[in-house]
């Protein structure tokens, strides 16, 4: 059995310029690996406070239960907790939405797809079963979503209910839930993912209006090239040739 778990990340407001879904699979013997040699470092004594959990967005400004900490035993946590990702045979899931390439698509091809959040967890669940699939054809997995991250959330339930319905899908995909991540462990994994994922393809398509003041786009690098991963990043070429499959398949006019 494989578990994934999987987090989003965005502009924090009603207009995001670029969306990500991520996240990680295992199978369970190595989850439980990682939640002890994760645990055991973000309560390491040496840093200034021993954390009841990780989060990317407050490691990265200096808030929550980061505020007493320095700008370098951030940095250095991120790093130790990207090594430890790096050394566990995890295998990566994301996908990147360009949102105002999205919003170029026409308004039946958007009604089609029903929104950006939902085409992303759509699209990481199927890569997610994918990576099933690669392990052997009965091969199972459930997948966890953050229950915090609202609309990542909504679309995951609506999501596993349908494809429930299809046999070609749920022979494979067999359960889907949602838990903070005070709850579980994993989905601190899926954030750092998701919002270093988020921070490297903003800069790469918005470099002016991009801080640098906090410097994960070399762990990020690290991360992606030490791990199997898989994915799809979804601009102008990618969101067209999708559009013109499903209008071609489901007769869409123009």
């Amino acid at each position: 059995m494989l578990v994934g778990f999987f987090d989003g990340s965005f502009d924090g407001n009603n207009s995001p310029t670029v969306m990500v879904g991520a996240g990680f699979i295992a199978p369970d013997h190595i989850w439980d690996t990682v939640i002890d040699e994760w645990r055991k470092i973000i309560q390491n004594p040496q840093y200034p406070t021993r954390l009841r959990r990780f989060h990317a967005t407050e490691c990265v400004n200096g808030e929550g239960e980061f505020k007493n900490w320095t700008f370098v035993d951030r940095l250095g946590l991120w790093g130790e907790l990207v090594d430890l990702l790096i050394d566990s045979s995890l295998v990566g899931v994301g996908t990147v939405m360009n949102c105002e390439h999205y919003n170029r698509l026409d308004d039946a091809m958007k009604a089609r797809l029903h929104s950006s959040h939902h085409f992303l967890v759509e699209a990481a669940i199927q890569f997610g079963i994918g990576v099933a699939r690669n392990e052997g054809d009965q091969e199972q997995l459930s997948i966890i979503f953050d229950s915090e991250n609202k609309p990542t959330a909504r679309e995951s339930y609506l999501r596993y209910l349908n494809y429930q319905q299809d046999k070609d899908w749920s022979a494979n995909f067999v359960g889907a839930g949602q838990l903070s991540s005070f709850e579980a462990l994993p989905l601190q994994a899926a954030d750092l993912l998701a919002y270093g994922t988020y921070r490297y393809f903003k800069k790469q398509y918005y470099p002016d209006n991009t801080s640098d003041y906090f410097p994960i786009g070399p762990a990020f690098e690290r991360l992606i090239k030490n791990i199997e991963n898989i994915g799809g990043i979804y601009e102008d070429a990618a969101l067209k040739q999708i559009a013109d499959q499903i209008r071609k398949r489901e007769d869409i006019p123009l």
